[in-house]
């Protein structure tokens, strides 16, 4: 057996996730239905062992919505913070990640005519309806956590 770079030839990538994060590839995540704003939702992902959620390609876009599924049978009616923002340049999306590292998005699955500023103060990504949206951060929406 070969094991993939930075993992160690028999390890249970399984027991490598955080406690009550599940694998899929190489992250491990966590959907949470609560009420918290996008700055809570970092910092409650950050106590867990991880981050908000960042999507890199269709594939994990795919994930995160099966894990939104699995919650809800019918996706309309949840919204959930990832952890793109445009706060420290307008219309400039990037994954915020943690303590200043964030980097451009090279993936991206906007709903149509998005994203707006539409209240001129939408500058947290949130995915609904299996596209993704810009809202105010300080609304309460559930997340999704993804860890290393």
């Amino acid at each position: 057996m070969v094991a993939s770079p930075g993992i160690k030839e028999g390890t249970n990538l399984k027991a490598a996730c955080p406690e009550g994060f599940e694998r899929h590839g190489t992250g491990c995540y966590k959907a949470l239905e609560s009420n918290a704003s996008w700055p809570e939702a970092k910092v409650y992902c950050s106590v867990l062992g991880g981050d908000l959620a960042q999507i890199e390609d269709d594939v994990e876009n795919t994930i995160i919505m099966g894990l939104i599924s699995r919650l809800h049978v019918s996706k309309d009616d949840e919204y959930f913070w990832l952890d793109g923002s445009d706060i420290l340049s307008e219309n400039e999306w990037r994954w915020m990640g943690q303590k200043g590292a964030s980097q451009p998005m090279t993936f991206t699955n906007w709903r149509q005519g998005q994203p707006d500023n539409g209240w001129g103060s939408e500058h947290c990504l949130e995915i609904v309806h299996d596209k993704w949206n810009d809202d105010r951060c300080e609304l309460p929406r559930s997340f999704i956590c993804e860890a290393q």
